[in-house]
């Protein structure tokens, strides 16, 4: 269930500075009314992380009877997608020792595109047919060759 995903930043401190749902592109009502205590479960869950850096960002699962999973470890680095956050952001919490932290939700209206928009061909190309997208590459390739001379 995507609603009960997330991903929790964790600081120098081994503080949880920040958590966000996984899923950027949907709402989840639901999600409002429980932020605090997903919150305070999340929290929790990385104070006892084993064997994890102190700065590290991890992926957890919340499931019906409140018991965090940890889903996945990736690096407190630029190179992790920071989903609802920006990095300069997560360095400035990491920066504010005593900020308390925040979980950030898709809010209600926002609209955004689906992910299945960034893994697959344009629509104009879908459209073609084969003959059609063979020609579009030929015209393609004649004139990267022009360019070039």
């Amino acid at each position: 269930q995507p609603s009960r995903e997330f991903r929790c930043f964790r600081g120098a401190g081994g503080r949880l500075l920040a958590a966000c749902q996984r899923d950027r592109f949907s709402h989840f009502p639901e999600l409002g009314a429980r932020r605090s205590r997903d919150l305070g479960l999340l929290e929790a869950f990385g104070r006892e992380l084993p064997s994890a850096p102190a700065r590290v960002v991890w992926d957890a699962y919340v499931d019906r009877n409140d018991k965090v999973h940890l889903v996945d470890l990736a690096p407190f680095h630029e190179s992790t997608d920071p989903l609802l956050f920006e990095w300069e952001e997560l360095v400035a919490l990491d920066d504010a020792a005593a900020s308390p932290p925040q979980l950030r939700l898709v809010a209600e209206g926002h609209i955004a595109p689906s992910a299945s928009i960034y893994n697959g061909w344009p629509q104009e190309l879908q459209q073609l047919g084969q003959q059609d997208l063979e020609s579009l590459i030929q015209t393609a390739q004649k004139a990267a060759k022009s360019a070039d001379s």
